[in-house]
């Protein structure tokens, strides 16, 4: 909750103004009839409108266009009305008709005597989240569809959510490269070619494949050279009698 005392003095305008200001994050203040009384230099960025505007002739519903205007779930509303503040995430509506996926944290504004005139909300995009989210599920299909060939595309994709793919990327990376050699090398000897070995560097249970495979092609190597040589004897005592 934020409580204004004096709201109508020009020091505390100013006081509030220079708080909007110094948050990264988009964020504007409405007052009672939820028009947009303050709103900072990020949030006119994100919504793609000027101040002239905006302040004092939109109300938040025409600014933000979500599916929650102007519904008994407006969260500005349920802030006055509970006096709690209210997370949530739902997507914004810019100025050019694009769809924002964002979360939204909302708070009432009280004056002196603790009662509602107003909310502020800040607003913080999730599209890199979203997107990264399906990213993730679409390489979940295509693992379970056997195809480990696809990769994340991290692109301008930022902090966290760029971490997240790059070692994503990387987990599927370390997974394909013995199984690719794995099998190379059983395909090599299921075309009769025993020469072939698991040769990369692995750790833990991909060591333990590569031992695995190799000794199993080196087994079948010998006891094929062993079959071979006694078949060379029975031709060769065949052959005195």
């Amino acid at each position: 909750m934020w409580s204004i005392r004096n709201a109508g003095s020009k020091a505390r305008i100013r006081e509030l103004e220079n708080v909007l200001d110094s948050v990264a994050a988009p964020m504007f203040v409405t007052d009672a009839d939820l028009k947009v009384t303050r709103i900072n230099d990020a949030a006119l960025a994100a919504t793609g409108y000027s101040r002239d505007e905006v302040v004092g002739k939109m109300a938040c519903s025409e600014l933000s266009k979500t599916p929650l205007c102007d519904t008994e779930n407006c969260t500005i509303k349920n802030c006055m009305r509970t006096r709690k503040p209210i997370f949530g995430e739902t997507v914004m509506e810019t100025r050019d008709g694009t769809k924002v996926p964002i979360q939204a944290a909302c708070s009432a504004v009280f004056d002196e005597l603790g009662r509602p005139m107003g909310g502020m909300e800040v607003i913080l995009d999730q599209t890199e989240q979203k997107d990264t989210l399906r990213e993730v599920q679409r390489l979940i299909e295509a693992t379970q569809a056997g195809n480990l060939q696809e990769r994340t595309e991290v692109g301008d994709t930022q902090g966290d959510y760029k971490a997240l793919r790059e070692g994503i990327n990387q987990m599927l990376d370390g997974i394909v490269g013995p199984i690719t050699e794995a099998r190379k090398v059983l395909s090599a000897a299921a075309s009769q070619d025993l020469t072939d070995r698991v040769s990369g560097e692995y750790k833990g249970e991909f060591a333990e494949l590569k031992e695995s495979i190799n000794s199993a092609v080196a087994n079948l190597d010998q006891a094929l050279s062993q079959v071979g040589a006694a078949s060379d004897q029975v031709s060769s005592a065949a052959g005195q009698i």
